[in-house]
């Protein structure tokens, strides 16, 4: 495949040689979100179905010039370019004409200071080791602290309460009064709680490893690492998902009538996820966020996977073989100003583009009577007069596919992060923004280094061709002889003179020592976490150095912040939210999971203060008394030691004995009939909370004769 279309979604459709943008699959979704196909004939008003269909065309074509010519008149497509130089180490061409100019040398080969491909290489191996941590999770679901329970069931255990408390006072020879029923509810309703709370984590539990799964199925974190490096280099890291597509892969079946396992081919239905390319998502012109404004992504399709696509639902058959027949000579390609630099410095070819097919990915708004014009229906459509929200893809002058956007909101399935956030634009900084003029000194210094290294390494020779035999005489050599004639003898000058250049390296090495200081400083990447040297200072002892270490961090971590609030968070609910649209009534609409899908904070301010909080819990501990011990006593001992285990994103509820016994009696009570539950959740016999003074502070127990 040609490399133009590696960084875009391209599932399989119907065989694996089949490949296709992931949009192409939206057959799978929900039936209310398809279109018919189109029923266009040779026989029918051809010209006039024509007509009405360029209206859609013009209308997303119209878009596409828009906000191409709108990046190229702010100089986005000048910053992508140069930020993708700087990262390749090579001048921008203007920059380099110049140096040869003054270096009156048009073939010079200028050196080029790697500090921005240094820096983004830093940042993007701390950003992975943090968010694609081995064996962890960058996100995580939080269930709700204090779960609903549901009011049957609070209805029932309420039922079942009063008979329990009413069979025992039976038993016990007495009669049992609303009074009594009314104190033993608090620890009812705390056991309850405990219940409903153990179930809600249990059933978090089970969702984090299902969304998990789900993620690495459909390629979430592939496309997070290829993000994480637009993030460190681009204004704007981009990721896409989820899209439904079907997939073929090997499977094993028992075959009733040869009685044994076999291996065979079947379809999978699954979500998937891409990273798109920065320079090739194309947001509104006044949009600061994705969902701000009209969106085009540029795309592609094989002449293959076109073709099948015409099989699939929605899409339209007599439009995919016009394409096909419109370029069959060759593949089409969208130009843009970015095509030629890109390729040079990505080592392709500049003029060839391959065969396949550039295809424009628009989501927006478009009036209803375009869309009932092109072949939407009106039950669909319901009022001409309205905006919808579409996403249609379009090859050429030619629209296959429209269709409203499948999510309620309207959303799109993108979501972007920037380094440096501004909220008053679209993209943000990256690093070779941020070291962009300090990079331009430190390959100007280095280009004065090298040059006088060059010079200072020889001496220069100064010769007085009037004072030789030879005028013509070849390079100074050692041991050369040097023939001059007795006149020439009489003038005391000498023939020839050396000149030693001083050697200046040292000053410039110490202001290049400077710049990269700055550049630490600028970035908050510092040269201690990726192996540099900073030579003396606090370093030089071990205390000294691990204090630097922790703190040569801290940048990565606020960088972090941005990627987990633009891209993980949202990201990973959007597939969530997918679950819950596709799946109603099963798992994803457990009454116990009401989650709160966050970051794993690694990167956010939360983590630093959790860090900090870790440490100062940690220090009070260990200041304790025993007399302190005492004053707290037992309960206020298990809270410090709760908190010393959360500290270690640990579960308390797994350590601590009580609350062991406590789950224990929950899953007993789970497993009971309805009429045994709610004496399993009642305390066990003997059992009783004692105030400070040692006395029975209330609860059934005190409440009811013993």
């Amino acid at each position: 495949m040609n490399g133009a279309v590696d960084n875009f979604p391209v599932p399989y459709v119907t065989s694996t040689a089949a490949v296709m943008p992931a949009e192409s699959v939206m057959s799978l979704r929900p039936e209310e979100y398809r279109l018919p196909e189109a029923t266009k004939t040779p026989e029918d008003t051809q010209d006039t179905i024509e007509d009405v269909k360029t209206r859609l065309a013009n209308h997303i074509r119209g878009k596409w010039e828009t906000h191409k010519q709108h990046r190229q008149t702010v100089g986005i497509d000048n910053q992508f370019m140069a930020s993708k130089k700087a990262c390749a180490r090579q001048y921008e061409d203007q920059k380099l004409n110049d140096i040869r100019a003054y270096e009156q040398n048009p073939k010079y080969d200028p050196p080029y200071h790697p500090i921005i491909d240094v820096k983004c290489r830093a940042l993007n191996a701390k950003m992975s080791a943090k968010v694609m941590a081995p064996g962890d999770r960058p996100w995580n679901i939080d269930p709700t602290p204090v779960p609903e329970v549901p009011g049957d069931l609070r209805k029932q255990m309420e039922q079942e309460l009063a008979y329990q408390v009413a069979n025992e006072a039976f038993t016990q020879g007495t009669i049992p009064s609303i009074e009594d029923v009314d104190r033993a509810m608090p620890q009812i309703e705390k056991n309850l709680l405990t219940m409903m709370t153990k179930r809600s984590k249990t059933v978090n539990e089970e969702a984090k490893t299902r969304l998990d799964d789900q993620l690495r199925e459909g390629g979430w974190y592939e496309a997070i690492k290829e993000c994480l490096y637009d993030f460190a280099r681009k204004p704007y890291a981009v990721i896409k998902g989820p899209i439904q597509k079907s997939r073929k892969k090997y499977s094993h079946e028992y075959n009733e009538l040869s009685q044994q396992w076999e291996t065979v081919v079947v379809d999978e239905k699954l979500d998937t996820w891409s990273r798109v390319a920065a320079e090739k998502f194309y947001p509104a012109p006044n949009s600061n966020k994705i969902n701000d404004g009209d969106t085009i992504e540029l795309s592609s399709y094989t002449r293959k996977g076109l073709y099948d696509a015409k099989d699939i639902e929605g899409y339209d058959e007599a439009a995919i073989r016009r394409v096909l027949k419109q370029w069959a000579s060759g593949g089409l390609h969208e130009c843009t100003t970015l095509d030629y630099e890109r390729a040079t410095v990505d080592q392709k070819s500049s003029t060839d583009f391959g065969s396949d097919l550039d295809c424009l990915i628009y989501y927006g708004t478009v009036s209803g009577e375009i869309l009932l014009e092109w072949g939407m229906t009106e039950d669909v459509i319901t009022d001409p007069d309205d905006e919808y929200n579409i996403w249609a893809e379009l090859i050429g002058s030619e629209v296959i596919m429209a269709r409203i956007n499948p999510d309620p909101l309207g959303k799109k399935p993108y979501f972007k992060a920037s380094l440096v956030e501004d909220p008053d634009k679209f993209g943000g900084g990256s690093v070779p923004d941020i070291l962009y003029d300090l990079s331009g000194v430190c390959c100007a210094v280095l280009r004065a280094a090298h040059m006088n290294s060059a010079y200072s390494s020889r001496p220069i020779t100064d010769v007085a061709v009037d004072q030789l035999e030879n005028r013509n005489m070849p390079t100074v050599t050692p041991g050369m002889v040097i023939r001059r004639t007795t006149d020439m003898m009489k003038d005391l000058a000498r023939p020839v003179n050396f000149f030693q250049p001083r050697n200046d390296t040292g000053p410039l090495s110490a202001f290049l020592d400077f710049c990269e200081t700055k550049a630490d400083e600028w970035t908050g990447i510092m040269r201690i976490s990726h192996g540099g040297d900073t030579a003396g200072g606090a370093d030089s002892t071990a205390s000294g150095m691990s204090m630097n270490i922790s703190e040569s961090g801290v940048g990565v971590k606020l960088s972090l912040s941005n990627f987990d609030d633009g891209i993980i968070g949202p990201s990973v609910t959007a597939q969530y939210l997918t679950n819950l649209r596709e799946n109603p009534g099963g798992f994803w609409s457990s009454p116990y999971l009401d989650p709160k899908i966050v970051a794993r904070g690694s990167s956010s301010s939360s983590m630093l203060a959790k860090e900090q909080q870790a440490v100062r819990r940690v220090e009070l501990h260990n200041s304790l008394s025993p007399e302190d011990k005492q004053i707290m006593g037992l309960e206020g001992m298990k809270e410090d030691l709760k908190g010393r285990i959360l500290a270690l994103d640990l579960d308390p509820d797994k350590w601590m004995p009580e609350e062991q016994q406590a789950l224990q009696r929950v899953n007993s009570a789970l497993q009971l009939p309805p009429g045994q539950a709610a004496q399993a959740m009642l305390p066990a016999p003997g059992a009783q909370t004692l105030n400070a003074a040692g006395d029975k502070s209330g609860g059934r127990d005190f409440a009811l004769p013993m």
